[in-house]
């Protein structure tokens, strides 16, 4: 029988070969026979740990999200500004997407999931995402950061949207100059959800 430590160890592997696959061939190309070959391990194993190939692409995504606000927390500063503070994160993510296309074609491609089953999971992604960012939001600028009339809830939406946005130009933009302009034109959505903060004017 196999320890805690072994079956960790197994499901590490398989999100690390399902995220490969689901990154070179997208998810669709990609097939659990794929995933368990990389892995070197045997598909029903694949099955015992995760219900199907989308709840194993929401699992990759959600390592992925989770290991971006674990370098988001690392690069912020305790004692920089509120306004400072959520610059950084901000744009800790961008740069993060806007190096790793990977990366922000797999998160793209969350959201053109059709399938009822498959937007069913997406809403509880949807939801164990934007809970992680009112908690950063928290982190970020404290209990009375917020001007009044805007919640933590309100601007994680915002941040959401923002990103799945800028997941787009980052995607399927790929002229000369395209990050440079999705990043300045990033900046001024910055600026605008810094006014949501207590004194910034």
């Amino acid at each position: 029988m196999a320890s805690v430590a072994e079956r960790q160890d197994g499901v590490l592997r398989i999100l690390d070969a399902a995220e490969g696959c689901f990154g070179a061939r997208g998810y669709a190309r990609s097939s659990m026979a794929d995933i368990a070959r990389n892995a070197g391990v045997a598909k029903s194993l694949l099955h015992y740990h995760f219900h199907s190939k989308a709840t194993m692409f929401l699992a990759v995504q959600m390592r992925m999200f989770e290991g971006l606000m674990g370098e988001v927390k690392g690069a912020v500063q305790d004692g920089a500004m509120t306004q400072d503070r959520l610059r950084m994160a901000m744009y800790q993510v961008f740069d993060d997407l806007a190096s790793d296309r990977k990366r922000a074609r797999l998160l793209l491609e969350l959201h053109a999931w059709e399938e009822q089953e498959k937007q069913e999971q997406l809403r509880q992604f949807t939801r164990k995402l934007r809970a992680m960012l009112v908690e950063g939001i928290g982190d970020l600028v404290g209990s009375d950061g917020l001007v009044p009339g805007v919640t933590p809830e309100g601007l994680a939406d915002v941040v959401l949207i923002t990103f799945r946005g800028i997941l787009v130009e980052l995607v399927l933009l790929e002229e000369e100059g395209c990050v440079s302009d999705t990043r300045r034109a990033f900046g001024q959505s910055i600026t605008l959800m810094e006014r949501a903060l207590v004194g910034v004017s």
